[in-house]
């Protein structure tokens, strides 16, 4: 439900040829107007992030995943959050995108990782999150059948 969200409009910084947003909110549930990243959190909380590019990623990683949302870096600056929801574009209401087939990948200092994640139909929800280059995938297999919701603007 849409309405259990509080919309925050962070601030945009664009010294470097990325833009990063930063926000600060009080304990609560928040989403981000411009990236649509939501968060919850039982205390005050700030936080930094930026698009990344998926170039910047490994060939060999991206040989083996496919992207099912944006590649993002975040960064808690100043207190804990008890979850973070990703943007996606997986059909939930189709099998191949259960919870086992859409993973939350993990990209530190060269290594990478795979989290297990709760979809709903334009979010992935992870607990208690550590952060590095963050986005939601699925295995090359699975996302040649999978489904996909999109926004398509005619002019």
């Amino acid at each position: 439900d849409d309405s259990e969200w509080e919309v925050k409009i962070p601030s945009e910084d664009t010294t470097d040829a990325h833009i990063k947003y930063s926000v600060s909110s009080s304990e609560g549930q928040h989403e981000c107007s411009e990236t649509g990243i939501r968060w919850r959190s039982d205390s005050d909380v700030s936080l930094e992030y930026r698009f990344v590019d998926w170039k910047s990623l490994s060939k060999d990683i991206m040989k083996k995943y496919k992207p099912c949302g944006p590649l993002m870096d975040i960064t808690v600056t100043s207190g804990t959050l008890e979850e973070i929801q990703l943007p996606h574009f997986a059909c939930v209401d189709f099998e191949s995108s259960s919870d086992d087939a859409v993973k939350a990948l993990h990209v530190k200092d060269g290594t990478v990782s795979l989290e297990r994640c709760e979809l709903s139909r334009f979010h992935a929800k992870l607990l208690n999150p550590t952060f590095s280059f963050l986005a939601i995938v699925v295995e090359v297999q699975q996302y040649l059948t999978m489904k996909f919701h999109c926004e398509t603007l005619i002019y």
